[in-house]
C-alpha cells in the first residue's frame, strides 16, 4: 500500500518483466481496439494496429515498434483504496501525443501510440524492456480521474442513485 506516499516519490518493484507486462497490456488495448462495442468505440490503434498484432501473435519483437510505450504510475489515497481501481481504456492527448490510458489495480498505466519521443523525464520510467519497476507515485485526489469520478458520482446522486456499500 501506498497511503501515506507523496506526488514524486517513486514506487518500485523488483524483479520485473518489462516487456511480458508491456505485452499484456498492449494486448488489451489492441483487442480494445478491434472490439466494436460501444465502450469501446473510441479506441484505435490506426497505423499501429498491424505492428501491434505482429509484436502479439507474430513474434516481433516490441522494440520493433518504438510509437508503443508504457508508463506506469502508483496512486496512493489515504481515502481510497487505490488497489481496487479498474477502469477500461481511454484515449487521450498527453501534451501532443497520442495514447491511452487504463486503471489497473492501483496503477495508471499510460500508453504512447504516437512516433514522437516520449517526454524525457519520463524516459527512466518506460516498462517496455525494464527489469525493475520504477513509477511515479501520484496522489488519486490530485489526478484528472479523480475528479471524472466525482462528477460521475455527482451525478448519480442528481439521479437518485446511492453509491454501493462496503463490506
Amino acid at each position: 500500500m501506498t497511503r501515506d506516499a507523496a506526488t514524486g516519490e517513486i514506487y518500485r518493484r523488483a524483479p520485473f518483466d518489462g516487456s511480458l507486462f508491456a505485452r499484456a497490456m498492449l494486448a488489451i488495448l489492441w483487442r480494445a481496439s478491434l472490439s466494436d462495442r460501444e465502450p469501446f468505440e473510441e479506441i484505435a490503434l490506426g497505423p499501429y494496429q498491424d505492428r501491434a498484432g505482429a509484436i502479439l501473435f507474430g513474434g516481433a519483437p516490441l522494440a520493433s515498434c518504438p510509437e508503443l510505450e508504457l508508463v506506469l504510475y502508483r496512486y496512493a489515497s489515504d481515502k481510497h483504496d487505490a488497489r481496487k481501481f479498474v477502469f477500461m481504456p481511454l484515449r487521450i492527448r498527453s501534451g501532443a501525443l497520442n495514447a491511452f490510458t487504463l486503471g489497473l489495480g492501483g496503477f495508471l498505466v499510460w500508453i504512447k501510440v504516437d512516433q514522437r519521443p516520449i517526454d524525457p523525464m519520463l524516459a527512466p520510467f518506460v516498462v517496455n524492456a525494464a527489469s525493475e519497476l520504477r513509477a511515479p507515485i501520484i496522489r488519486f485526489e490530485e489526478t484528472a480521474e479523480y475528479a471524472y469520478f466525482q462528477q460521475a458520482a455527482h451525478q448519480d446522486r442528481r439521479r437518485g442513485r446511492r453509491p454501493p456499500t462496503q463490506a
